[in-house]
């Protein structure tokens, strides 16, 4: 078998797939050993130059399909025969069932924390704004994108924007400038603290209340940013009427 059966490494078999999921603490990897002597059926595309099968990119590699060639046909049929049998299933099915299937795998997916496209979707959203790239944050929220669904921490879109442009953004699609997140802060408040002024003066623009206090500690954004030392910012919302927590 390893005479027709290689790879240009030179190794009988190369099983890796990269994947681009971060999260692999509950990945898998099964590997099936097919002992000595029993007889075996190879699909690939066979190398007149190597003298051997050899896997290619985005072909699926070499398969072994255990059995005689007869057998490997069989199977194979099989297989070809009941994918056409779910693709016409699939197609009779009305499109709500369709939609509910699956709308119940994503949230399973996301119930065992296993990836997913809502997933994705909110990871790749939520990084957009954090790089203050406006194109993508427009495209995403196109696409469905909420712009006050909180993230993994609590905190929304709004709070997270990198600059004035990506804060616009989410407020023309509705984000809301006084929301709180699940410690009590607005997104002025975070803005604030961390000297995104033209952010801030965003929010102002749009009607933030530069006086309202957090829930955790009774501190307002110009408390905020009086403790990181904005001076900007502190001049910003003293011009808007903000006034420091006695």
């Amino acid at each position: 078998m390893a005479k027709v059966i290689g790879d240009r490494s030179g190794s009988l078999r190369v099983d890796w797939k990269i994947s681009s999921h971060e999260e692999l603490e509950d990945s898998r990897f099964n590997e099936r050993m097919v002992p000595s002597g029993v007889k075996a059926c190879v699909v690939g595309l066979y190398s007149e130059k190597d003298n051997a099968i050899v896997p290619q990119a985005d072909t699926g590699g070499v398969r072994m399909i255990r059995g005689s060639r007869e057998e490997a046909l069989e199977f194979l049929r099989d297989k070809r025969s009941s994918s056409v049998i779910a693709a016409v299933i699939f197609l009779l099915v009305p499109a709500p069932v369709t939609y509910a299937i699956l709308m119940h795998r994503e949230r399973y997916n996301e119930a065992h924390h296993e990836p997913s496209v809502r997933g994705d979707r909110a990871e790749a959203f939520g990084a957009a704004v954090k790089a203050g790239n406006v194109a993508a944050v427009r495209e995403a929220l196109k696409r469905g994108a909420s712009a006050n669904a909180p993230d993994e921490n609590g905190q929304f879109p709004l709070a997270n924007a990198a600059n004035g442009p990506t804060a616009t953004a989410l407020i023309e699609a509705g984000a809301k400038v006084n929301a709180r997140n699940r410690d009590g802060d607005t997104p002025i408040m975070d803005a604030a603290g961390q000297g995104h002024a033209d952010v801030v003066r965003v929010l102002i623009a749009h009607g933030a209340n530069v006086n309202e206090k957090s829930g955790d500690h009774g501190k307002t954004a110009y408390d905020y940013a009086a403790y990181s030392d904005q001076e900007e910012v502190m001049k910003m919302l003293r011009e808007a009427g903000a006034r420091p927590t006695p």
